[in-house]
């Protein structure tokens, strides 16, 4: 069945990626079954172009990180000071 629905959208020129956009889903989890399922059928349908455009769509079901710029998050990086006198002798 995916294959037909799958075959169908591609003779129409219709873009998973969109489909998968302006599909409700329940939850994340069978957006991204039913974006491998379609990825499945366009493998063995041989659809390259179907397989990358379904990849750009399971990116965008996936939450984005909500911390990601929440300074706390990410840890300080600096430079170490090292206390010997001579740079060769740091093994920092």
């Amino acid at each position: 069945m995916a294959s037909e629905l799958l075959f169908k959208m591609h003779s129409r020129k219709i873009s998973p990626t969109l489909v998968v956009k302006e599909t409700v889903f329940d939850s994340e989890k069978s957006a991204i079954q039913a974006i491998k399922t379609l990825s499945q059928s366009a493998l063995s349908l041989n659809i390259p172009e179907m397989i990358s455009e379904l990849g750009q769509a399971q990116v965008s079901v996936l939450p984005e990180d909500a911390l990601k710029d929440v300074p706390q998050v990410n840890p300080v990086m600096r430079e170490a000071v090292c206390s010997h006198t001579s740079r060769r002798a740091c093994q920092h």
